[in-house]
């Protein structure tokens, strides 16, 4: 029964009901963005009309002059617009071919650039999407969800001093990316889960490029957090959120420094050297029968992660050459034959189990989890040029005993399809 059950497709329905019962993203979808900061760029929904060299938020005909503006809302509810206000003067920078050459840039792109001693961009945070402040919960709400995450591109053009820290982006006190220095001088990228200026910081060993690109993101679901650099994850922590704070600047977002107040006044330190460009906030999961709920998608990594998503991975394919293909026999091309030889890799990065695009392009881990498991098996196959002929136990059955964990997962995939099959008959 088990090799019957897992050589044909006859197994399909069982399993696709097995699959969505456990969690595993089948189809390709992401996320909702519910900030979009393009930092002088326009769009079908904010016109900017940035110009390389001159002060953040001047464009002419700007559709909020004086700010630079948010890419995502809804025209017939401008409050779901979240600009971000100018302080010292930061500038726009070309960041396209012609310029500072950011991945994936159109040509004439802008960023902003920043100067290290007083620029900041400022708004309102989107924080804890359950219990956030936006003025616009009542169109749209985010009540019971915690899957959140704010990425972008960071070029840094100096080096933080020693023991010092510069602050890329906050997004309230609970959320953020920093460059950090250690007694030594070396600069590390951080992530920051808690606290005003610095707060709970959980230092990586990652190094930090000066005059390069690089992209970054920090994710979090209310039980863990991951922060992630250029696709892979450089540190992680476990560990929920719970509220946005309660003054200007615990509620704030921030990009280019780090912010405190006194009541309604602010004062900012620890200010980031170097260009910043396309920053977003991403808001996931289902709470449709909320008042003014919708279904805000499965954070899915490989669509959601900038960097990632510019790799042009193929859904199913193991080894990287853009086919699915192989029965566990062939050479460096065979999907199948490196599967089976991470079947069962599981990463973790500070002790949490976290997946990356090392994983998926190196051990098989297709859905992005940290683990190698039958979860992937399922992608592949479905994607597999003959996936008839596939034998997933007989191939398995030449490895190590698997781990009562996944001999639970294999039985429960083949005890569903037994009772598909019955009443079938």
């Amino acid at each position: 029964m088990t090799n019957s059950c897992f050589k044909t497709w006859k197994w399909q329905a069982a399993a696709l009901a097995w699959m969505a019962a456990a969690g595993i993203a089948i189809e390709t979808h992401g996320s909702t963005i519910d900030r979009d900061y393009r930092l002088g760029d326009n769009s079908a929904l904010s016109t900017e009309n940035g110009v390389a060299s001159a002060a953040v938020g001047s464009g002419a005909g700007s559709d909020h002059g004086g700010f630079t503006l948010d890419h995502a809302g809804l025209l017939t509810t401008l409050p779901t617009f979240q600009d971000l206000e100018p302080f010292g003067a930061p500038i726009y920078v070309n960041v396209g071919a012609g310029g500072l050459a950011r991945p994936g840039a159109a040509a004439g792109s802008l960023g902003v650039q920043f100067d290290g001693v007083d620029d900041n961009l400022r708004g309102l945070g989107l924080g804890n999407p359950t219990q956030g402040d936006d003025p616009y919960q009542d169109t749209i709400s985010y009540n019971t969800l915690f899957t959140r995450a704010v990425q972008g591109w960071v070029r840094p053009t100096a080096a933080a001093a020693a023991g010092q820290r510069q602050r890329v982006v906050r997004d309230t006190f609970r959320f953020g990316i920093s460059i950090v220095a250690d007694a030594q001088g070396a600069n590390r990228w951080a992530l920051n889960t808690d606290g005003l200026t610095g707060g709970l910081e959980v230092v990586s060993s990652a190094a930090v490029p000066l005059n390069q690109w690089s992209h970054v993101m920090h994710y979090a679901n209310g039980a863990t957090s991951a922060l992630y650099v250029n696709g892979i994850a450089v540190t992680a922590k476990v560990g929920g959120y719970y509220g946005n704070g309660a003054t200007t600047a615990e509620k704030a977002f921030v990009l280019g420094a780090d912010v405190t107040s006194d009541g309604d006044t602010v004062t900012a330190s620890n200010y980031f050297k170097g260009q910043l460009d396309d920053f977003q906030a991403l808001v996931s999961g289902n709470n449709a029968s909320q008042t003014a709920g919708a279904n805000y998608g499965a954070f899915n990594l490989g669509v959601d992660n900038q960097f990632i998503a510019q790799q042009g991975l193929t859904i199913g394919d193991v080894t990287g050459d853009g086919l699915i293909m192989g029965n566990g026999t062939g050479s460096a091309n065979d999907d199948v034959k490196k599967f089976i030889a991470n079947y069962r890799y599981t990463q973790r990065v500070n002790g949490v189990v976290v997946g990356d695009l090392n994983t998926r392009t190196q051990h098989a881990d297709l859905n992005f989890d940290g683990v190698t498991d039958l979860r992937d098996w399922y992608i592949l196959a479905k994607a597999h040029v003959d996936a008839g002929s596939l034998d997933i136990a007989a191939l398995l059955a030449s490895q190590p005993v698997p781990e009562p964990s996944t001999l639970t997962l294999a039985s429960i995939g083949v005890a569903a399809a037994a009772r598909m099959r019955r009443r079938r008959a």
